[in-house]
């Protein structure tokens, strides 16, 4: 339960990117943003970016001492990656109207990556903004 507890929000979004990734291809296409050239691999990178980086922002708040940063670092990567790559294998389902893409997991893994890479300095800057709101709020 305690996990369950510490990763609410990763769980969440987990269940939003399977939703996303299990509609109907006829209705993603009558989004209207969606007609933009190239605009679903920008939404991929976009939901696999912000699921590494809940994934990791929980992780580092779980205050596990088992694992290296290096280490949760690396089975994020792995588990977020493999879910993208599950997500596409789904959208094989005739029913979906949807099919597997490789630039789709391409752009899911870059998302993923790259909330990796830059984690460190959105988190900080999210602190201070945080911080920020608290302190005016407590005046």
């Amino acid at each position: 339960m305690r996990i369950v507890k510490s990763f609410w929000k990763v769980i969440l979004w987990a269940v939003v990117v399977l939703l996303l990734s299990t509609m109907s291809g006829e209705k993603v296409n009558e989004i209207p943003l969606m007609q933009i050239p190239n605009m679903d691999k920008v939404a991929h990178f976009g939901m696999y970016f912000v699921f590494t980086f809940l994934l990791l922002f929980d992780w580092a708040r779980y205050k596990s001492k088992a694992l290296s940063w290096k280490q949760i670092i690396i089975y994020s990567l792995i588990l977020v990656i493999a879910y993208g790559g599950m997500m596409e294998l789904l959208q094989e389902i005739h029913t979906l109207h949807r099919s597997t893409d490789i630039k789709d997991f391409m752009a899911n893994s870059a998302g993923a990556f790259t909330a990796a890479l830059c984690y460190k300095y959105v988190s900080a800057l999210f602190e201070k903004v945080q911080s920020g709101f608290i302190y005016k709020a407590s005046e």
